[in-house]
């Protein structure tokens, strides 16, 4: 997966996972509240990185369309009202 990454993500990546030590480092008595604020700051900053990079591995094409029309057409089994018991 390392390969999807732009070496520009790759070091917002780095430079994100870094502060997040330093924030865990500088503030080990940081209450819940603190650290989940810190939490959903680097993951506002993070999260469109990681949506980028699924968005470029999702499937495309002939053949992935056939792969996911045959997932969409399989059916799990029918559940009779006996089975309930």
């Amino acid at each position: 997966m390392s390969g999807k990454f732009s070496d520009e993500d790759k070091k917002t990546i780095d430079d994100l996972v870094n502060e997040g030590l330093q924030f865990i480092e500088s503030n080990p008595d940081a209450e819940a509240a603190e650290s989940e604020a810190k939490q959903k700051e680097l993951e506002a900053k993070f999260n469109p990185i990681m949506q980028k990079v699924y968005q470029q591995s999702a499937p495309t094409g002939a053949a992935d369309a056939d792969m996911r029309a045959g997932a969409e057409h399989q059916s799990a089994p029918e559940a009779d009202v006996h089975d309930l018991d």
